[in-house]
C-alpha cells in the first residue's frame, strides 16, 4: 500500500504540537524527501498518512 500524504512539521520540543506542516510530494514508488538547509532548534520530523489515519493539522491538501 502506497501513502496517501506526507507533510513536514517542526517542534520546539518532543511534547509540543506540531508546527508549520508543508505538504511533501510522493514520489509514484511511495517515497517523500525533504532538505532542511537552515534550521532552527528542535525536533522534526514527517508525518505520515496511511488510509484511514489523517495527518495532522488537517487532511492533505493534494
Amino acid at each position: 500500500m502506497l501513502p496517501g500524504g506526507c507533510r513536514l512539521a517542526w517542534r520546539p520540543c518532543h511534547d509540543a504540537p506540531p508546527q508549520g506542516p508543508e505538504e511533501l510530494r510522493i514520489s509514484p514508488t511511495g517515497q517523500a524527501c525533504a532538505v532542511l538547509p537552515a534550521t532552527e532548534p528542535g525536533v522534526y520530523g514527517l508525518f505520515w498518512e496511511w488510509g484511514d489515519h489523517p495527518l495532522p493539522g488537517g487532511p492533505p491538501t493534494h
